[in-house]
């Protein structure tokens, strides 16, 4: 009986440990996504800049309200 009880804690310890990788494989999924948002954020912000200035030297400059 002490033996059964050994393989049933032992079953126990293995399935928190599996929730456990499992938690920290998530974990290490969204530190990817967070990591890749912002660069892709950062790179929008970069080429609207870009564009904003492509037009505003296609535009003719106009005078300045005094």
């Amino acid at each position: 009986m002490g033996n059964a009880w050994n393989n049933i804690w032992n079953a126990v310890a293995m399935v928190f440990s599996a929730i456990n990788r499992f938690a920290n494989a998530a974990d290490n999924i969204g530190k990817v996504a967070e990591v890749t948002s912002a660069g892709y954020a950062e790179r929008y912000g970069i080429e609207q800049e870009q564009k904003l200035a492509e037009l505003t030297q296609s535009i003719p400059s106009l005078p300045k309200p005094s």
